[in-house]
């Protein structure tokens, strides 16, 4: 028997532990719930966002590997292969969360710039979206860059 055997775990410590691990989970709770609201997501409440430009997209894969882009009623652009990497995979990812949920290609993809500056791709068969802004400057530039050619004002 060594000497730390003989005495108990010390009850503050662990109480303290205890407190936190139950504190933590009421704060992610309560704001996964909406219950908590933090300071970005009231100010968003208080401000009405706007789409500014909208244009609704399908993506084709080319057997050279180059992909086309036609915007839903407007113009078409080519993404030549071994270029669009960023476009590329964001379309591919959400290609494959339709496969995996048996929808086609049929549903649009939805690209939306924000008065709030964002601009964000949505899949309008799942619903899932993704906000470009948050892949950096230049992976937002090139669907930005789509969304003007989709309205015909590069």
């Amino acid at each position: 028997m060594s000497a730390l055997d003989d005495k108990p775990f010390p009850r503050t410590p662990l109480i303290a532990a205890i407190l936190l691990v139950v504190a933590s989970l009421v704060v992610v709770g309560g704001s996964r719930a909406g219950l908590l609201g933090s300071p970005a997501n009231r100010a968003s409440a208080e401000t009405a966002v706007t789409a500014t430009a909208t244009a609704d997209l399908r993506f084709e894969d080319q057997v050279d590997g180059g992909v086309i882009v036609t915007a839903v009623g407007g113009r078409t652009q080519v993404i030549p292969p071994a270029t669009g990497g960023f476009v590329r995979g964001v379309v591919r990812g959400m290609v494959r969360d339709r496969k995996s949920r048996g929808i086609g290609q049929e549903p649009v993809f939805r690209l939306t710039e924000w008065s709030d500056g964002r601009l964000t791709l949505e899949d309008t068969a799942t619903r899932r979206s993704f906000n470009l802004n948050a892949f950096g400057p230049d992976n937002r530039q090139a669907f930005e860059t789509m969304l003007q050619d989709a309205r015909g004002t590069t």
